[in-house]
């Protein structure tokens, strides 16, 4: 499953102002399975870290799946990838709140869901080309799906090929001004995932982790 990693080419120079340090930020991990090679403890050390919102995406039944809460621990985490079928790739996502209010319509994944269309995303990092202000759903995470990524999608699609293809234009757009120390995972209503800035996490066998910090938690 999956498109593999889009990695950043050529990003200006300005987008890369003020960049959230790399241990101020989120952790997502992508795995087929449960994450079996991330223990108890490690989930322990992510929530401590990471206590503003947990998510959890998949793609399931021919829809994308996708749940969220502020009130989790360890046991939460591991028992949310359980419950998703073995073989089915699933992404978790806890939060570091930097920008944006502390509340469940900032924890990932985002999500759009109308009639042909359903996008959902995680991000990690910091996007300083987009605003953000302190209200909810005001994150740049949110503001990236909302004021970026919808209006460069078509509203009508005469078939999936179709939409494949302006989900193309638009993943080629951002990739060209996509900023360092920032990791993006995709999913949308025809099971297409996609990365972006994915060389900047790790693997842990079958699973892969966002934020590089995490890797002293294993």
């Amino acid at each position: 499953e999956g498109r593999g990693s889009r990695i950043r080419l050529n990003c200006p120079d300005s987008l890369h102002a003020n960049p959230v340090p790399i241990d101020d930020m989120c952790v997502m991990a992508v795995s087929r399975f449960a994450c079996p090679e991330l223990s108890a403890s490690f989930w322990e050390r992510a929530c401590l870290a990471n206590p503003h919102g947990l998510g959890l995406m998949w793609f399931e039944g021919g829809e994308v799946r996708h749940k969220t809460t502020l009130l989790y621990d360890a046991d939460t985490v591991q028992a949310w990838l359980r419950a998703v079928p073995e073989g089915t790739q699933r992404a978790v996502h806890l939060r570091e709140a930097t920008r944006g209010s502390r509340c469940v319509k900032n924890a990932h994944p985002h999500v759009h869901e109308a009639p042909g269309l359903t996008v959902a995303l995680m991000h990690n990092g910091s996007l300083p080309f987009l605003p953000a202000q302190e209200h909810e759903g005001s994150s740049d995470s949110a503001l990236l799906l909302r004021e970026w990524l919808l209006p460069r999608l078509c509203d009508k699609y005469s078939s999936a090929v179709a939409f494949s293809a302006c989900w193309r234009r638009a993943l080629q757009e951002l990739e060209s001004a996509w900023p360092q120390k920032n990791r993006l995972v995709l999913l949308n209503h025809l099971g297409e995932w996609d990365f972006l800035g994915m060389h900047e996490g790790f693997w842990k066998g079958g699973t892969w982790v966002s934020n590089p910090r995490a890797a002293a938690w294993l």
